[in-house]
């Protein structure tokens, strides 16, 4: 779809599962939120989004799909459910066992990542945010990416982190991006880290994000 100008305001939801061109300014204020709808055993949806002018993330403000790529024990480099398992590998390999079982290859491209991340014995990988900016995307809010905070099994291993991909002119603000893979627990490995890529076109610096 195509529309002028978005606004994500406080309290509400922006779901993004197919492509969207924003041709001017977009805007997730305090309390907003943009995501994509949970995948299960397929890459089907992802935060694909352009913008023509300036993305601003305030703070509060997130673009949050943590849990919403691979399902459990889903994707190439899914974990198998039960003790003494790896995590789930994705950028970075899952962490090993206990007994020393080791996570599975990474895959994806390094330098222009769009995957979803694996899921773990419990819990879904993070899911994929691809953005295209023309003008200055600022961060001080959250990107985020990994397995859901807070969930945590005694006995289940780690899904993997997915995939922020950002193009824009200028990056700055003093927030966060992060594809953290989910904890070890017990004997279980932890998840691998996702794939983060940035590319300025018209600066060299992240600010402080």
């Amino acid at each position: 779809s195509v529309v002028e100008e978005l606004t994500v305001r406080s309290n509400a939801t922006a779901t993004m599962n197919a492509a969207v061109v924003v041709t001017n300014k977009v805007l997730v204020l305090s309390g907003g939120v943009v995501t994509h709808t949970t995948n299960a055993a397929t890459e089907r949806n992802k935060v694909n989004l352009t913008v023509g002018g300036n993305l601003t993330i305030d703070a509060g403000g997130s673009m949050d799909i943590n849990g919403k790529g691979y399902g459990s024990v889903q994707g190439p480099g899914w974990a198998n459910s039960g003790q003494n398992v790896s995590g789930a590998s994705h950028g970075g390999v899952g962490g090993a066992s206990s007994s020393g079982v080791v996570g599975r290859p990474t895959y994806g491209s390094a330098v222009a990542p769009t995957n979803l991340g694996s899921g773990g014995g419990y819990y879904g990988g993070g899911g994929a945010v691809i953005l295209t900016v023309g003008g200055t995307t600022t961060v001080n809010g959250t990107i985020s990416s990994g397995q859901v905070p807070g969930l945590y099994d005694d006995r289940r291993s780690g899904a993997a982190g997915g995939t922020i991909s950002i193009r824009t002119g200028h990056l700055s603000g003093s927030g966060t991006i992060k594809v953290t893979g989910g904890p070890s627990s017990g004997n279980t490995g932890g998840g691998g880290g996702g794939r983060i890529a940035l590319f300025l076109s018209g600066s060299e610096s992240f600010g402080a994000v």
